[in-house]
């Protein structure tokens, strides 16, 4: 009895030996698969760039320079900013989000309206409800619509978080430049006294 259950328990560990090594085999061979299209699509795309590079410098009879799109943002930390974050960066001044209308812009808007319908009604263009001026007074009132950026995807509202929560980085814009400065808390704060030591600029009351 010792000895069958003895070979039944051989058995059992052999075959899930076996399928452990199959299932490495195939976490291996799609690694392997992966590694390979990437590097086959990176080779396509540097034969698409060289062909249109040839195709506009025989458009222009000589070399086009083809410039880099410029980063919107200057990494001075220790902290590696992910993918997300990056392209969060990159939108600069257009990543917002979008206001709601003040109530009383929207009022003189629908007045002019009014006024607008009034002189084509007076003029025998248009023929208007009797109603029509009670009715857009009193959409007035009502803000409608989520008036949210379509810039900002679920995973960029995400990084913004993770930007914010990070508490030894600083983001500040930089001088005299539409970029963004990332920079360690501690070398942020050294420059500012460094700054505000200098005897000649500032002097202390």
């Amino acid at each position: 009895m010792q000895e069958a259950q003895d070979r039944f328990q051989s058995a059992t560990d052999e075959r899930e030996q076996l399928w452990t090594t199959f299932a490495t085999g195939q976490d291996h061979i799609r690694h392997t698969a992966s590694e390979y299209l990437q590097e086959y699509r990176a080779h396509q795309q540097c034969i698409a760039n060289t062909r249109i590079q040839k195709r506009h410098t025989t458009l222009h009879k000589g070399p086009v320079r083809n410039e880099s799109p410029a980063q919107g943002f200057i990494n001075l930390s220790s902290t590696t900013i992910t993918k997300e974050q990056g392209t969060l960066l990159n939108l600069g001044l257009n990543c917002h989000y979008i206001r709601h209308p003040h109530p009383e812009s929207k009022r003189i808007q629908i007045e002019c309206l009014i006024d607008q319908l009034l002189n084509l009604r007076k003029e025998k263009k248009v023929a208007i409800s009797p109603t029509i001026c009670e009715e857009l007074v009193g959409e007035a009132g009502p803000v409608r619509g989520t008036f949210q950026s379509h810039l900002l995807t679920r995973e960029l509202k995400q990084a913004a978080k993770e930007l914010r929560q990070h508490e030894d980085i600083i983001i500040r814009k930089g001088d005299k430049s539409s970029v963004y400065v990332i920079m360690d808390k501690d070398t942020y704060f050294n420059k500012l006294d460094g700054i505000l030591g200098i005897p000649y600029k500032f002097q202390q009351h």
